[in-house]
């Protein structure tokens, strides 16, 4: 059977806590499948800074008009979603295990629809995000309209006085910490709009609130193919806040150490996972600043590929699917996976030189930068059997081996019959392209230490080349 669970932390109370885990939708109720789960469908795709990627949504149909009308309170909660199969049918029950954490949000739009006699509501969300909070400082005013008490609450959330009876609130980014322009409650003054190149000077500070612009989450944010980079900030152009990413890589210094420190001071809330190789060093200092995230990933990608190299060296690379950074460039794993032949939907194809592509039913167990296998068959055949006129292509798999996961799609609609309608789609480059860098890299790594690495051994020098040994001649 389908299995989902989304958990919004902090929800209104007209988002009740119905199902296990404490999740406001799901499919399980004290251990047991609820067959009158709502009908949810989700585009969810993990976090590539260095890549155009596409927004995260969720839609959950059936919902309560009362929930329509507290939908905007959702905006800036964190998220989980997750997927994957429940025991049932023997093939289900197989992949139940391989269920999980398809994504730890913060949501970043929310809305309600209702149409006819269907009423949904709709998110958008990606890796953390910002958080809401309560201001104070004064407020002021007797009544007003609903657009004088949005007035109201923003200058009552920065200590001014207002013309609204609302209660003061603003909404803070998490990135660097606590910078003054953190504490805008929207943008205000002049800011430039993504992809734009004209200044716009927004006098009240409410930018584009409850609508779809750019400017609707202040200037503190950037929104760089199609992703909404409220968690990591930044700008794209000189008059949006700039995330300052610190870059600085002593000589022979680790370009490890360099990442996890670079990402340490600027994303204090979130941790990181750097699995890179070892022979990522530089003989001299690279320092450098950054805006966003973004750059920063470009530029630390074409710094691995100077160092090591190597042909069909992919690279440093970043995903993210929680509020910890996954940093990885192939030559090690940062987990592994199984990919069995009762998991495919269809079979393996090439969408790229050196580049597949892999559906499966949905799951949450892989992720970027996971090497998985998947099997040299579809069936297992005892050598007595005698099966004629079976092709080899009914049997064998398209492809087959190791492979590391650069890109993850998870694709949710509860209750179409098609597998495909729920199904997560992984794009992976052969792990055979990386076998030669991870030797390499040990290679390089060793000869710098030899090189480098004073000798521990009193009073020794080179070696002395001594004459090959005598053998003996019978007579």
């Amino acid at each position: 059977m389908r299995y989902y669970s989304v958990a919004i932390a902090g929800a209104p109370a007209s988002f009740p806590v119905r199902y296990d885990g404490g999740a406001q939708w799901g499919t399980e109720v004290n251990g047991r499948h609820d067959p009158g789960a709502q009908q949810v469908e989700f585009q969810i795709e993990e976090l590539r800074p260095d890549l155009p990627n596409s927004e995260s949504t969720l839609t959950v149909q059936g919902v309560t008009f009362q929930q329509i009308k507290d939908t905007g309170f959702l905006i800036g909660k964190p998220i989980a979603v997750f997927g994957g199969m429940r025991p049932g049918l023997p093939i289900a029950t197989a992949q139940a295990p391989k269920a999980g954490l398809l994504m730890q949000a913060q949501i970043i739009r929310a809305w309600g629809n209702w149409i006819g006699t269907e009423m949904s509501i709709g998110m958008t969300f990606a890796p953390a995000g910002m958080s809401s909070e309560q201001g104070g400082g004064g407020g002021g005013g007797g009544g007003g309209d609903g657009a004088s008490q949005i007035l109201g609450a923003v200058e009552g959330a920065i200590g001014g006085g207002g013309g609204g009876s609302a209660p003061a609130a603003a909404r803070r980014f998490r990135n660097v910490g606590f910078r003054s322009i953190n504490h805008r409650p929207f943008s205000r003054g002049a800011f430039t709009q993504p992809g734009g190149d004209i200044p716009v000077v927004s006098p009240f500070g409410l930018g584009d609130v409850g609508e779809f612009g750019g400017g609707a989450f202040g200037a503190a944010t950037s929104s760089f193919g199609g992703i909404t980079s409220s968690f990591f900030g930044g700008g794209l152009n000189g008059l949006q806040a700039p995330l300052n990413l610190i870059h600085n890589m002593q000589p022979n210094m680790l370009m490890s150490s360099a990442i996890s420190q670079t990402l340490g001071v600027a994303f204090p809330r979130g941790g990181s996972n750097v699995q890179i190789s070892s022979g990522l060093k530089l003989p001299y200092q690279d320092v450098g600043m950054y805006q966003n995230l973004q750059q920063y990933a470009g530029f630390i990608k074409q710094l691995s590929q100077s160092i090591l190299g190597i042909k069909n060296y992919q690279g440093v690379n970043f995903s993210a699917h929680t509020n910890t950074l996954n940093v990885w460039d192939a030559t090690k794993p940062i987990g592994e996976g199984q990919i069995a032949a009762i998991d495919l939907i269809g079979q393996p194809t090439w969408v790229n030189v050196n580049t597949i592509n892999i559906k499966t039913v949905l799951r949450g167990d892989i992720h970027c930068g996971m090497f998985v296998t998947l099997p040299p068959t579809l069936l297992a055949i005892r050598p007595e059997a005698v099966v004629p006129g079976l092709p080899d292509q009914k049997m064998n798999t398209s492809f087959s081996g190791s492979f590391v996961v650069n890109r993850v799609l998870h694709i949710g609609d509860f209750r179409n019959p098609d597998g495909a309608g729920w199904s997560s789609n992984f794009e992976c480059f052969f792990l055979g392209a990386t076998q030669g860098q991870t030797d390499a890299s040990e290679t390089t790594d060793q000869s710098s230490q030899d090189q480098s690495a004073p000798s521990t051994v009193p009073g020794s020098g080179p070696t002395p080349i001594l004459p090959p040994p005598q053998i003996p001649v019978a007579p």
